[in-house]
């Protein structure tokens, strides 16, 4: 009988602790109190000092440079305005570190002989109330992926977030996102910290892999994923509302001058009629489009 007593005090205690602080599943706070019976509480305990333990493990990640990097980009005004960005090299070597589910999935493709492909998504989304009448908290972010992942690209997990800012503040820049892509790409790919599509990047494995400490992974831009709004805004073009609405289909096109008028609207079944146009032939296109400017 007293033990049957002891216990219903025992059980009462442990609900008492979950009723008289913040909400946490079951599987937390028995994962919380068994790390104290084996490690003891810690001396600092306060919200403030958790938060401040997370500032110095970010600040320890500096691999190749602090992991958020504080970023100037040039407004339409002749003003500059601060935002930062996650630094991709920095955090596929603390997450590698790390070990994981990340360690194993990027230790598929490591070390090999071709470059590993670097995907760019971005997009611009309402993390408000989507059915209301004033969309007024729109966010563009920019996310990164490696094509090697394979079938962990279906996963939102295996996507990092590089950037996200106000749709407000990013209008105010020169180029709108065209800007945001070319500064991520060129500190990916900043050759001051590291060579990454000849040489690549060092990653050092957890301690549990002693056999390979240590493994190279090299990138190369692969290609970007985006919808017509985001590849309008990120390559200055007029999308759905232009002749050309895909610039990678040179001989796509749509022109009328109703909703009606179908008379110069090219048609294609199959992807073998379409000619893909070369990168060398985007680039004259924009040189193109310059010089016009100018004159």
């Amino acid at each position: 009988m007293d033990s049957s007593l002891e216990r219903a005090t025992k059980l009462r205690k442990l609900r008492d602790l979950r009723q008289n602080t913040p909400h946490a599943s079951k599987a937390a706070v028995a994962g919380l109190l068994n790390n104290v019976s084996k490690s003891g509480l810690p001396e600092l305990t306060s919200a403030n000092n958790i938060r401040e333990a997370n500032r110095q493990l970010l600040e320890e990640c500096d691999a190749y440079g602090p992991l958020f990097k504080e970023v100037s980009f040039k407004c339409k005004d002749g003003s500059t305005l601060q935002l930062h960005v996650l630094n991709l090299l920095t955090f596929l070597f603390q997450a590698f570190c790390a070990g994981g589910a990340f360690y194993d999935l990027i230790k598929t493709f490591a070390d090999a002989e071709e470059a590993a492909g670097l995907i760019l998504y971005s997009d611009e989304i309402c993390p408000c109330n989507p059915l209301a009448s004033v969309a007024s908290r729109k966010l563009w972010i920019l996310s990164a992926a490696i094509k090697e992942m394979g079938v962990a690209l279906c996963n939102e997990n295996s996507w990092v977030t590089l950037f996200v800012c106000r749709s407000s503040l990013v209008s105010q820049s020169e180029g709108h996102m065209a800007q945001v892509m070319r500064v991520l790409l060129e500190g990916i790919f900043d050759r001051n910290f590291a060579e990454v599509q000849a040489l690549g990047i060092l990653l050092k494995s957890p301690a549990k892999d002693a056999l390979e400490p240590y493994c190279r992974l090299r990138l190369k831009f692969q290609c970007s994923v985006q919808d017509g709004a985001a590849m309008k805004c990120s390559y200055s073009m007029k999308g759905d509302a232009g002749t050309r609405f895909c610039v990678l289909c040179a001989n796509a096109f749509s022109r009328r001058d109703n909703e009606d008028d179908l008379s110069e609207v090219s048609k294609f079944l199959n992807v073998s009629d379409l000619r893909l146009t070369t990168n060398q032939e985007l680039l004259d296109s924009w040189k193109r489009l310059m010089v016009k400017m100018i004159e």
